[in-house]
């Protein structure tokens, strides 16, 4: 029994994941103005945005990782 209700509070929080990504999206992305009248180029623009969303956090971690590594590199010449 116990297992059973785990199981269903771990089912119940993946959709609120997913929603808040997409809040986040609406937010800082403006996939709330997307007003694509046919359902696949929706779901194109949708998936254009998603990547975008990915990229920027993947542009990120690459700017923080290269200014560590010039502070390291910087660190051996004293």
């Amino acid at each position: 029994m116990a297992e059973e209700k785990r199981q269903f509070l771990d089912d119940q929080r993946r959709p609120i994941a997913v929603e808040a990504k997409f809040g986040e999206g609406k937010r800082r992305y403006g996939l709330g103005l997307i007003r694509e009248k046919l359902a696949p180029a929706h779901g194109s623009t949708l998936a254009i945005n998603i990547l975008v969303m990915n990229l920027e956090k993947l542009l990120v971690l690459l700017f923080v990782f290269s200014h560590v590594g010039s502070i390291f590199s910087g660190l051996g010449d004293r």
